[in-house]
């Protein structure tokens, strides 16, 4: 390996001439100088991004797994609340009704809507907003496990790609006196792809985690929305 990357770096250091000073320049010194400390500082920077990105999953996640079994707990409470015969909303404990969970905030807009409500397609528009609002109360924040998950393999590539470049441009200018300095060159900036693809697999297994404890809690959102119904119309007769 080392072979090849002398056959590609031997041109250049054979084209080089010398400066006033005697020292030797290449037609690509100036810009490999020029690129140095940028190199430098962008491949540092991919790695504190991706070391960020694992803490915002990190702090997403506490957050979700709260949130999330605050929810779950409230809407099987809830659901139990009103079982089937129920007939009004004074059977149903208080502290259920004036919560902030999504479970909560759909029942308090579905009966909020209830004197607009007079045919059954207007109870089923009314279900169908309520638990799109729930939905959406549910999915904050999942955005930014999206974007981890998708931008941190992409990042990873780049900082491998800076990294390969800077290790080129030292080869270039000093040719291969260290051939460990160049193997350590090379394993930092891979280095980056396994941080970025490891990250990203962290996002994701949260993310699905996720996915599947809010489809659970939409379903018992749903049940109760549609035991709402029967209360609405109960109540109304």
């Amino acid at each position: 390996m080392l072979g090849v990357l002398y056959a590609a770096i031997a041109p250049a250091t054979i084209g080089q001439t010398t400066s006033a000073g005697g020292a030797a320049t290449s037609p690509n010194g100036v810009l490999f100088q020029a690129l140095d400390i940028r190199l430098e500082f962008l491949h540092t920077t991919v790695f504190y991004i991706l070391y960020g990105m694992c803490v915002i999953v990190t702090f997403v996640a506490i957050e979700r797994i709260l949130f999330f079994s605050f929810a779950r707990g409230h809407a099987l409470r809830l659901e139990r609340s009103l079982k089937p015969g129920v007939r009004s909303f004074d059977e149903v404990p208080k502290g259920l009704l004036n919560s902030r969970q999504p479970a909560a905030l759909a029942i308090e807009e579905l009966r909020a809507r209830g004197v607009d409500i007079k045919s059954r397609g207007d109870l089923e528009d009314a279900t169908d907003t309520a638990y799109i609002h729930a939905k959406y109360r549910l999915k904050q924040n999942m955005w930014l496990l999206d974007t981890i998950i998708t931008a941190a393999p992409l990042l990873g590539l780049l900082g491998t790609i800076l990294g390969i470049i800077d290790t080129f441009r030292t080869l270039a200018q000093s040719g291969i006196s260290d051939p460990s300095a160049v193997s350590k060159g090379i394993g930092v900036a891979l280095f980056a792809t396994a941080i970025g693809i490891a990250t990203a697999l962290y996002a994701l297994l949260f993310h699905n985690l996720f996915q599947a404890q809010m489809a659970r809690i939409l379903d018992i959102i749903r049940i109760i929305l549609m035991r709402v119904g029967f209360v609405q119309t109960g109540g109304a007769h």
